[in-house]
C-alpha cells in the first residue's frame, strides 16, 4: 500500500453521498460546494474514479487545494465560484454536495444554493447539504443579522441556523432519501461542546432539467 495516497476525513457524510452515488449509478462526475481547504472531501470521489470539480468563494481556501492536488499529483479542478450562482450548465453531475458550508449565509441564499445545486445535477443524480440546528451551541453567538443568522464580531463569518423541518416543504425538484440529525460532542479550545446539524440526501427527479 502506497501510505502517500492514504486519505482521512471526519467527513462521514462524503462517504454516505459516495454510497447513493454507487447505488443508483450516477454518472462518475462530481461538484463540491464549498470545495476548498488542505483536506478537500471530494479527493474521496477523485480515488474512487470519479472527475471531481469544486467551487469556493475564498480563494485562501482555493490555494491550499491546489497545494493539496500538486502533493497528491492529483487532477481535481476547484475554482473560484458562488453556489448561489453556479457557473455550470443544466445536468451536468452525478453528484452535488455542500459540506459544512452552505449555511455560513443568509435563509434566502440558502435556498438559491439548493436549487442551483439541484439545477446542476443530472436527472436521478444526487444531492446532499447539511445546515445548522437551532439546538447547536453556537446559536445566539454574534451580532443578529436577520433572524436565525448571526455574524460572528471577530471574523464576520455568518452562521444560521435552522428548525428540523423548516425547509422541507421548500426543497423542489428532488425527492428525500434519508435526512438525518446530529448531535456530536466535541472538545474545542478545551471545552466540551455540543454540535447539532440536519443533513439531507436527496436524489432529483428524473423528469426536472
Amino acid at each position: 500500500m502506497n501510505v502517500n495516497n492514504l486519505f482521512l476525513t471526519r467527513a462521514v457524510s462524503i462517504y454516505k453521498i459516495l454510497y447513493y452515488s454507487e447505488k443508483y449509478a450516477v454518472q462518475n462526475k462530481v461538484l463540491d460546494c464549498g470545495a476548498g481547504g488542505d483536506n478537500p472531501p471530494c479527493y474521496i470521489f477523485y480515488t474512487h474514479g470519479y472527475q471531481a470539480h469544486g467551487i469556493d468563494i475564498d480563494k485562501e481556501s482555493i490555494e491550499k487545494s491546489a497545494r493539496f492536488c500538486c502533493k497528491r499529483k492529483c487532477t481535481m479542478e476547484i475554482k473560484h465560484g458562488d453556489m448561489r450562482n453556479i457557473e455550470y450548465g443544466n445536468k451536468l453531475f452525478g453528484a452535488v454536495y455542500s459540506y459544512n458550508s452552505i449555511f455560513h449565509m443568509s435563509k434566502p441564499d440558502i435556498l438559491i444554493s439548493i436549487n442551483e445545486m439541484t439545477r446542476v445535477a443530472e436527472p436521478g443524480g444526487i444531492i446532499y447539504f447539511n445546515l445548522l440546528h437551532k439546538k447547536d451551541c453556537g446559536y445566539g453567538s454574534g451580532i443578529e443579522i436577520e433572524k436565525d443568522t448571526f455574524k460572528d464580531s471577530n471574523d464576520g463569518i455568518i452562521h444560521t441556523y435552522h428548525e428540523e423541518n423548516e425547509i422541507d416543504d421548500e426543497i423542489k425538484g428532488s425527492k428525500l432519501l434519508e435526512k438525518e440529525v446530529i448531535n456530536n460532542y466535541q472538545k474545542i479550545d478545551g471545552e466540551w461542546v455540543s454540535q447539532w446539524f440536519i443533513e439531507y440526501y436527496l436524489r432529483k427527479d428524473e423528469d426536472k432539467i
